[in-house]
């Protein structure tokens, strides 16, 4: 793989990280931008783009199961006393 200036990672599991990423939503507009651009110079790049994409559509299309309301109480639960965690431990990196 030849080096980049473009700010993103050069080695195959950085870029592929990043295509997941681009795939997730989760990269700014310019991040996108030149994962895309990685992606359209170089086929074996393209091609774990493409299986990504597939493997995202199979997942998506699975059936959900179906949940207790007992369950779904659980979750939320687990859910709330983490985001209460990280609340607590930004104050204090911020302090």
């Amino acid at each position: 793989m030849t080096a980049h200036d473009d700010g993103l990672p050069n080695d195959p599991e950085g870029i592929r990280l990043m295509i997941h990423a681009l795939v997730d939503g989760e990269l700014d507009a310019a991040a996108a931008l030149a994962v895309e651009r990685r992606i359209a110079a170089d086929p074996t790049l393209a091609a774990e783009h493409a299986r990504i994409l597939a493997l995202q559509g199979a997942v998506g299309r699975l059936p959900r199961p179906d949940v207790s309301d007992a369950f779904r109480a659980r979750i939320a639960a687990v859910r709330h006393r983490h985001n209460g965690r990280r609340a607590r431990h930004r104050r204090r990196c911020r302090d």
